[in-house]
C-alpha cells in the first residue's frame, strides 16, 4: 500500500508531499485545491511503465476528445502540455512514492516525466510576403523511473509515448518492468463514471459477477440502498426488478443509485483486484444523499478490509466527511490507523498547507468546530 507520495510540476502542483497514508484515505479541499491531481499522481504511480495512464486522466477531464479526428494532433499536444505546471514543458514532472507490500518489504519509486519535442516550420502570410519561422512543439513524453527495494536493490526503466500523425498515440513500454507491474494494480472511478451505463467495460464486470456466482452479493448490497430490488438484468441496458409488472431501467432510480451500482459492479466484478490493489474515487459524494453515503462508505470499508486493498477518495462536502467518520468509528474499534483525512489548502504562490487527521482528531474537529470546506 502507498505510504507517501511527493509531486512536482504536475498540473497545478508546483511541489507537494503527503505522507502517513492509511488503508482508507479521504482528501478534502475547495475547488482547485488539486485533490484530483493527487489522485492522478497516485494513478500514474500504480504502473509508471504505462504512459496511457496520464493520457487517460486528460480524457477523463475532457481535455482530449478522441472523436474529433481532424483536430486530434493539436488537441493531443495541448493535453500533454496541460500536464505540466504553468504549461512549462521545460521543467520535468516528478512523482516519487513509497509503497509497502508487507511490513518488511518496502519499495521506493521515482518517476521523471519529460517532454519530447520537435522543430517544425510555420509560415505567416502578410500582404507583401510570406515569412517562415521554426517553432518547437511537444511530440511525446518520456517516462524515466527507478525502483529501490528495501533501500538496497535499484533498477531503472524507461517508457515513451509518441504522438503520431495518423494515429493517436504510440506507447513503447519497458518490458523489464512487467515483473513489478504484476505485483499491484488498481483503477480510477471518476466523478462522471455513471453517465454511461451502456458500455462494454461495465457489462463485462456484470458478466463476471454472474460467472462467479456473485449475483446475490451484488443484489444484497444494492438492496441496502434500494430495498425493493429483487433482480438485476442486462438486456439492451441494465434493468431492475422491483416487484412491478415490468422491469424498469436502472437510470430511472436516480443518480445516486446509478453511481452506487457502478461502484459495486466495478469492485465485485474485477478479477484483477488482489491484495495491495489501489482504488481511486474522485468526488465520491456527487449525486448521493447523506444517508446513502453512509451505506456506500460501509460497503467500501468492508470491501477494503476483506480484500486488503487501499482506497483514496476526494470530496468537498461536509456531509460526506461526517458519513466517512461515522462509518470509520464503527469499523475502527480495534484499528485506529484504518483511516486518514487530508485537508489541502492552496495558498499564495501555490504553496500547500496540508492538515492530517486520524479518527480521533477528525471527530474532535467535526464535533467542536464543525469544519466546513466548501
Amino acid at each position: 500500500m502507498f505510504k507517501e507520495i511527493s509531486i512536482q510540476n504536475l498540473r497545478g502542483i508546483k511541489e507537494l508531499k503527503i505522507d502517513d497514508f492509511a488503508q482508507i484515505n479521504l482528501f478534502l479541499g475547495k475547488n482547485n485545491s488539486c485533490k484530483t491531481t493527487v489522485l492522478e499522481a497516485l494513478y500514474c504511480a500504480i504502473n509508471p511503465s504505462n504512459p496511457s495512464l496520464l493520457t487517460n486522466t486528460n480524457i477523463i477531464r475532457g481535455l482530449l476528445n478522441t472523436t474529433k479526428i481532424e483536430n486530434i494532433n493539436k488537441t493531443s499536444r495541448f493535453s500533454m502540455e496541460s500536464l505540466f505546471y504553468n504549461l512549462n514543458t521545460e521543467n520535468p514532472l516528478q512523482i516519487n512514492s513509497v509503497f509497502n507490500f508487507l511490513e518488511l518489504e518496502q519499495e521506493k519509486q521515482n518517476i521523471i516525466i519529460t517532454a519530447l519535442k520537435d522543430i517544425i516550420s510555420s509560415s505567416e502570410k502578410s500582404s507583401s510576403s510570406i515569412s517562415t519561422a521554426l517553432i518547437e512543439i511537444i511530440k511525446g513524453l518520456n517516462f524515466s523511473f527507478e525502483i529501490i527495494k528495501n533501500k538496497r536493490k535499484k533498477e531503472k526503466f524507461e517508457s515513451i509515448q509518441i504522438l503520431k500523425e495518423k494515429e493517436i498515440f504510440e506507447n513503447k513500454i519497458d518490458e523489464k518492468y512487467l515483473k513489478y507491474a504484476n505485483q499491484r494494480n488498481g483503477f480510477y472511478l471518476f466523478s462522471h463514471i455513471a453517465n454511461d451505463l451502456i458500455n462494454s467495460d461495465l457489462k463485462s464486470k456484470f458478466d463476471n459477477i454472474l460467472y462467479q456466482k456473485k449475483e446475490k452479493e451484488l443484489i444484497d448490497n444494492f438492496k441496502k440502498l434500494i430495498p425493493e430490488v429483487q433482480a438485476i438484468k442486462f438486456l439492451d441496458a441494465f434493468y431492475i426488478d422491483i416487484g412491478l409488472p415490468k422491469l424498469i431501467r436502472l437510470e430511472s432510480l436516480g443518480e445516486g443509485a446509478k453511481k452506487f451500482f457502478v461502484y459495486i459492479c466495478r469492485l465485485l466484478g474485477d478479477e484483477s483486484l488482489k491484495e495491495n490493489s489501489i482504488i481511486l474515487i474522485d468526488e465520491i459524494e456527487n449525486g448521493i444523499y447523506y444517508d446513502s453515503q453512509k451505506i456506500l462508505w460501509k460497503f467500501l470499508f468492508n470491501f477494503a478490509k476483506e480484500k486488503k486493498i487501499q482506497i483514496f477518495a476526494t470530496t468537498h462536502s461536509i456531509d460526506c466527511i461526517k458519513a466517512f467518520v461515522e462509518i470509520a468509528e464503527e469499523e475502527s474499534k480495534k484499528k485506529e490507523d484504518l483511516i486518514r483525512i487530508f485537508r489541502l489548502i492552496k495558498g499564495e504562490d501555490n504553496v500547500f498547507d496540508i492538515s492530517k487527521y486520524n479518527l480521533t482528531s477528525a471527530k474532535i474537529i467535526l464535533n467542536e468546530y464543525n469544519l466546513e470546506i466548501r
